[in-house]
């Protein structure tokens, strides 16, 4: 059973004729999109979708990101017996490492309502964690019935800001494709109930989907993975690399002093939402001389807009008509998404290879390829190379950026992107989701281990 509710606060406006609008190929999309972006980011034109949830069990927490000292709030609703698991996967070695365990028998109320503007009401039956006493990063809850794995619902503890290497964990994109959407019907992102809207509304008390792997269900990943899963695999590779570091969640990115004493921020796979703020901040961040490596694609392509307990995602072909996020784009990416190359996969070509020895001191072939497969054995009829899935390709205006290599894709693939600056920093981005399917190329991590280290 659905329920749709559409209102406006103070005064209508016309949703459904601008996306009508959209299918026009006489208008300017960028004009177009952004026009609908400012109405959609008005607090007084708010679209609510309503859904009647009946799966057993459900189970929710208010919020994703936790900071230290918060508690934590498992809110359980079901009909039946279950085993509940709280368990860490250390990104050192993969090994999960159980925290808690408790034996649930639900008392809560199914069916129950689903709002996208307040998300579902708490319930009476909760287990309360105090965050303080997890380890930062992704904490795993699992609700099982014997063998049977009944859901997966992902938090992330924020930690108190104590390194000088931060791997930033894309919270922001998780919850836009948010994998509940295929266990509950909850709208997420790409799958809303209206097409009446051009963003989506994420509340608190959301139900949240993952299914995180550790060192035994490592063969289960999907070879199209492209968020906690395979940033644990780029985290677990840069401490092969003797890279120490830490981790902190999209959302800390807002507040510029998260990045005070900060001098290498790391971008993992997907690292696709952003808000205005964070633009701005990583774009302060290099300009005061941090490094930042890019391991991923897809960057800065939609805009995300907080308001009140919700975060607001919005659609956009790109951002480049926003002159924070085009400037970002320029001077700080290099690279930026194209469709060109969407789902094929690559190895990478050496370009310019006077400034691998330059920059990196490394001695390689004009034209030579690197990245070539992949490292899962599950996936290699499937995943040719490092540069695929979604593909970042240099901007031809991009300003002092060198192009090291080039996928081999059909259209060109992901540009691998250098620059230095003035102030010190450094940028390099590898422009592509499958990066993480190379991580024992040993020109891949000599890049990155030189980059971090130099």
């Amino acid at each position: 059973l659905i329920l749709t509710i559409s209102f406006a606060f103070l005064q209508p406006v016309n949703l459904k004729e601008a996306a009508k609008n959209l299918a026009i190929a006489s208008l300017d999309r960028v004009a177009l999109w952004k026009k609908i972006r400012d109405i959609d980011r008005d607090p007084k034109y708010v679209v609510d979708e309503q859904i009647v949830l009946e799966q057993d069990p459900i189970i929710f927490t208010e919020k994703l990101i936790y900071k230290r000292g918060e508690k934590i709030v498992i809110n359980l609703l079901g009909r039946n017996e279950f085993q509940l698991e709280v368990n860490y996967v250390n990104p050192k070695d993969l090994e999960k490492n159980i925290i808690s365990r408790y034996k649930i028998q639900p008392r809560g109320s199914i069916p129950t309502v689903y709002s996208t503007l307040s998300g579902i009401q708490s319930t009476d039956q909760k287990i309360i964690l105090d965050a303080s006493k997890l380890p930062n990063g992704w904490i795993n809850i699992v609700a099982s019935n014997k063998e049977t794995i009944l859901r997966q619902v992902p938090v992330f503890i924020e930690e108190d800001k104590n390194s000088q290497i931060y791997f930033v964990d894309s919270t922001d994109t998780l919850l836009a494709y948010n994998p509940a959407h295929d266990v509950y019907g909850i709208p997420n992102y790409y799958s809303r109930l209206s097409n009446l809207s051009h963003s989506a509304s994420l509340p608190k008390n959301m139900p949240i989907e993952y299914k995180q792997i550790d060192s035994n269900t490592k063969s289960n990943i999907l070879c199209s993975d492209h968020l906690i899963n395979s940033d644990i695999l780029q985290r677990n590779n840069l401490y092969k690399l003797g890279i120490n570091h830490s981790t902190m969640s999209d959302a800390a990115l807002d507040d510029y002093s998260n990045l005070e004493g900060v001098k290498v921020l790391i971008l993992g796979t997907h690292n696709e939402y952003w808000t205005k703020q964070k633009a701005i901040n990583i774009k302060k961040f290099v300009k005061k001389g941090g490094k930042l490596l890019i391991l991923g694609g897809n960057n800065a392509w939609r805009e995300v807009y907080r308001i009140q307990n919700s975060n607001r995602i919005f659609h956009g072909e790109g951002l480049r008509d926003d002159n924070d996020f085009n400037t970002l784009a320029e001077e700080i990416l290099g690279s930026y998404y194209s469709r060109e190359d969407y789902n094929s996969y690559a190895p990478y070509k050496t370009k310019n290879s006077q400034y691998w020895k330059k920059y990196f001191d490394i001695d390689i072939e004009e034209g030579e390829d690197f990245a070539i497969g992949t490292n899962l054995e599950h996936c290699k009829d499937l995943i040719f190379g490092g540069s695929g899935h979604e593909t970042d390709k240099i901007i031809p205006n991009s300003k002092g950026f060198v192009e090291l290599a080039k996928g081999k894709n059909k259209n060109g693939g992901a540009s691998i992107v250098y620059k230095e600056f003035p102030g010190g920093g450094k940028v390099l981005n590898f422009g592509s989701l499958s990066t993480w399917h190379s991580l024992d190329d040993k020109i891949l991590n000599k890049l990155i281990k030189t980059f971090v280290n130099k």
